[in-house]
């Protein structure tokens, strides 16, 4: 039984009785703006539109301002859809400049973000008496101890998780902590493993590791790679790191 289920079920007993009956009824919350970002512009704007259409409240969605299509493909999909009232949803593509309304907007009574924790609790701030819901990026970091049976699978999942979408993902592996009695061998495993993945045309499906959404990503994880040598940090994977860049 659900939290939300034995909730109910205390009410309607706490009201039950002679003289007594309950009712326990919940409602849209009313009109919603959403927030989508660029590295998983599909289903993560797919995450919002759809607990919305579930319970009957109307949303206006911004996706990402340079990976908008998914979230207007499923705007193009749902405008055919005869169920849905005129007015139900907007897709608005549109510069973060442009978009204070999504955050401000007292007609909003909820927020739903996905993106960066700079930009996220600075929304949540100025949201005023609106629900807000974060799904903020991370540090995510990953252990690995001695006890481990087979390195070489566990290397395998850390070399998805930390290159996959060239390591764009709010969870992809950022640290890693090894024991230092098989530090030696992981390091080695991951080196090597990281030396097999395909650079190359995202469009090609044989591609591993793709471009940065925009120079300047690409600018800032190179200063992160310069700052950990300045700071007595080794480049192990030199074939991935100072490539031609377009």
């Amino acid at each position: 039984m659900s939290p939300d289920s034995k909730l109910a079920q205390s009410i309607t007993t706490l009201l039950s009785g002679p003289g007594f009956s309950s009712i326990v009824r919940r409602f849209p919350i009313g009109a919603v703006s959403m927030v989508s970002p660029f590295n998983f512009p599909l289903n993560l704007a797919a995450h919002k539109i759809a607990p919305a259409l579930a319970v009957g409240c109307p949303f206006v969605m911004k996706p990402a301002s340079r990976t908008p299509i998914g979230a207007l493909i499923i705007g193009d999909i749902l405008s055919k859809a005869p169920e849905l009232p005129a007015g139900a949803f907007s897709i608005l593509p549109c510069t973060r400049a442009s978009a204070d309304l999504f955050t401000v907007d007292p007609r909003f009574k909820m927020l739903s973000f996905t993106g960066s924790p700079d930009v996220g609790w600075k929304m949540k701030e100025r949201a005023g008496k609106k629900k807000v819901t974060l799904e903020l990026g991370g540090n995510a970091a990953c252990v690995i101890d001695e006890v481990v049976p087979d390195i070489d699978a566990v290397v395998k999942s850390v070399i998805h998780g930390a290159f996959y979408q060239s390591g764009q993902s709010c969870i992809s592996v950022q640290r890693i902590f090894v024991n230092a009695s098989i530090y030696g061998q992981v390091r080695d495993a991951i080196v090597a493993a990281a030396d097999k993945l395909r650079m190359g045309d995202p469009r090609d499906e044989a591609t591993f590791i793709g471009p940065m959404i925009d120079v300047k990503e690409a600018d800032r994880v190179e200063r992160w790679v310069e700052e950990a040598k300045a700071a007595g940090g080794k480049v192990f994977q030199h074939k991935s790191y100072g490539g031609l860049r377009a």
